[in-house]
């Protein structure tokens, strides 16, 4: 027999894997979601193995499953859940190209029956972890919903068929990228709060006007004490107010802005909105929070009802006049499943830093949300992420950045606030003095 190819050696641990769900399927004839999300995972990792050529050069998914059929006689007689020593070296023999076209196949018709067994909406707040044995080692991914439709939704951009076509209604995503751990969060509106996601999309940043910072020298570095502005109370509740009147999605303030009497304002003004009145999603910008004789910079992510907060830490301190940030260091990335898209998190310099573009292709998020502190240097990365990130995975990216007020004159800064955001395919940078900016996919501009 010919030379394996190298793909077909590097996937030999999941045929294996494929072989071991077989013999359980047939042993025990377990009909349970967890063969499927471990099959489905599993095929999609090896396909994930193969070269971008191959990847490209698979121009569309044959065979997509038939909804009317049942899902326990189309997937219990799959080829890949029937696998035997007989069946496995007849795969050997296919062309690559040939195998990978019945991986994909496998794909669609394994995803169909996840999703008509979970045709609700997830009520837990945690997507779970899907484990698969590879060659003799676990390897933990997440399976959830994609809602990746709407007038927001970028053209096809540079991905190829496999990755913007295969997974339709679903993703899967690593547990651990980078040695770092991935959460997925859900945020689930109740029924009177459901958004329309075929309406545009459109996110507000608040900026704080006349803005002072307030830090003081630790052992190892620094720390901020007190981030105050004219009227702050006041300007948060301006922009609650502002972000509601213009039904936006998502709000966002900018980093180590939002102090823990700041977020408990938040927290009040959103539970005191009317039912019928869509409260956005709240990234609550970030602070330094005591931990452990050191701290962490943690933003807070609130939902519309105010219920128990998702928090992301960020990664990588930054330099502020002579210090170091004094943090100890996040070891997660988060995604948020919402009902307008799937969004990640990253504060400031866990975005702009060039180094950390791979964890955000490895996420292939929709939208890129990062609240900031910073100078033109900062927002200058921020547009080069923006713009890489885009390219890679038609992500588009929302930075809301509080200017450091010390450098407002210098490097052409003119005002309080910056932001970053995607509009078509190159990202723009936008100084404004007005207190709350939006952006809409209809304009694709901040107004």
């Amino acid at each position: 027999m010919a030379a394996l190819s190298h793909w077909k050696l590097r996937i030999d641990k999941h045929l294996r894997a494929l072989m071991g769900l077989s013999q359980v399927a047939q042993d025990e004839q377990s009909h349970d979601d967890d063969i499927i999300e471990k099959a489905l995972v599993i095929l999609w990792d090896a396909a994930n193995q193969a070269s971008t050529t191959l990847k490209r050069e698979f121009s569309a998914v044959a065979g997509r499953y038939d909804p009317t059929r049942s899902e326990i006689e189309e997937i219990m007689d799959d080829e890949f859940l029937t696998l035997d020593d007989r069946k496995l070296s007849a795969l050997r023999r296919k062309s690559d190209a040939r195998l990978f076209e019945m991986f994909c196949g496998a794909i669609g018709r394994f995803e169909g029956a996840y999703l008509r067994r979970h045709d609700g909406i997830r009520k837990e707040t945690k997507v779970p972890i899907v484990t698969v044995k590879l060659g003799g080692a676990e390897h933990d991914f997440h399976v959830f919903r994609s809602r990746r439709r709407g007038s927001w939704k970028p053209s096809a951009g540079s991905k190829p068929t496999f990755e913007k076509g295969v997974l339709t209604g679903l993703r899967i995503v690593p547990a651990v990228i980078d040695d770092l751990t991935v959460s997925v969060e859900c945020i689930r509106p109740s029924d009177l709060r459901e958004f329309d996601i075929e309406n545009p999309i459109r996110f507000a940043g608040c900026t704080f006007d006349n803005f002072t910072l307030g830090t003081k020298k630790t052992q190892t570095g620094f720390c901020v004490v007190t981030a105050d502005a004219k009227d702050k109370n006041q300007q948060i509740e301006d922009a609650i107010r502002s972000a509601v009147a213009q039904e936006c999605h998502l709000l966002v303030f900018p980093e180590l802005t939002i102090d823990p009497d700041s977020i408990t304002l938040i927290r009040t003004m959103l539970a005191k909105l009317p039912l019928e009145q869509q409260a956005p999603v709240v990234v609550a910008g970030s602070w330094h929070h005591p931990e452990n004789g050191s701290f962490i910079n943690k933003s807070v992510v609130l939902d519309g009802e105010s219920i128990a907060p998702i928090t992301y830490n960020k990664r990588l301190p930054f330099r502020y006049v002579s210090d170091d940030e004094d943090i100890i260091k996040g070891q997660s990335l988060l995604l948020l499943e919402c009902p307008f898209g799937i969004l990640t998190v990253a504060i400031c310099l866990d975005f702009c830093d060039k180094t950390q573009i791979g964890n955000f292709v490895a996420l292939d998020p929709d939208f890129a949300i990062v609240p900031s502190f910073g100078n033109a240097q900062t927002l200058q990365g921020h547009h080069d992420t923006a713009k890489s990130l885009y390219q890679q995975r038609s992500c588009r990216t929302f930075v809301v950045q509080q200017l450091d007020p010390t450098q407002i004159g210098q490097g052409g800064l003119t005002a309080h606030g910056g932001y970053v955001h995607q509009s078509s395919s190159e990202p723009s940078i936008h100084q404004s003095s007005a207190p709350v900016c939006v952006w809409s996919s209809t304009t694709n501009s901040i107004t």
